[in-house]
């Protein structure tokens, strides 16, 4: 017998009802995502069973899709580093379900390399395949997740990269992707069956 967890609530299936189909057409590809081609192929797939839960509260929806639709088109910092970020705070957090997802969304379509994507779940800051400032933002989310502060050396490390307004999105980006992640969690979705699996996941 499976001791796969059940989901707490459970996706809306198809037929959907007008605006909550309407709502997954616009989740699954953005308008703001419509001319990226790193999320074509992301955008064939039927609407995540995430997506089918967060319709659930339409209102809710419609506000977290204004964010999404302004993080893809006015974020001050790159996709490839908000990335990075979103796949080690799915880690941390354990929703190994959104980091397959992101990872067949983005992965190394945005530039983030095998070796680094494994590292967001298995490898600490100190990992060798996070090159550059990576390393920094890796520290950055750790610290946030075992504290909810952020150390002056860490912080330092990041000022020599970023600008202000940059420095406040990412403290945003993890608190934006943390949300994401409890309330994944919290209704324990189920993830994707074509969605890279986590390093690890069923050893």
């Amino acid at each position: 017998m499976s001791d796969k967890p059940v989901p707490r609530i459970s996706p809306v299936e198809a037929p959907y009802a007008p605006d909550v189909e309407e709502m997954l057409r616009e989740m699954m590809l953005p308008a703001t995502m419509r001319d990226v081609p790193t999320y074509e192929a992301f955008a064939q797939h039927p609407p995540l069973r995430f997506m089918r839960t967060w319709v659930r509260h339409l209102p809710l929806t419609r506000a977290f899709q204004d964010v999404r639709n302004w993080v893809h088109s006015g974020s001050l910092v790159p996709a490839r580093e908000r990335e990075l970020i979103a796949l080690r705070v799915c880690a941390r957090t354990g929703f190994e379900a959104e980091w397959g997802i992101r990872v067949d969304a983005y992965g190394t379509k945005i530039g983030l390399s095998e070796a680094a994507i494994a590292a967001t779940a298995l490898g600490d800051a100190d990992d060798p395949a996070f090159e550059g400032g990576d390393a920094a933002l890796v520290r950055f989310v750790d610290e946030l997740h075992d504290t909810s502060q952020v150390s002056d050396s860490t912080w330092g490390a990041l000022a020599e990269r970023w600008e202000d307004a940059q420095l406040i999105e990412l403290l945003f980006f993890v608190g934006w992707y943390q949300a994401i992640c409890f309330v994944g969690n919290g209704v324990r979705v189920e993830g994707e069956e074509w969605a890279p699996p986590y390093p690890g996941a069923g050893e």
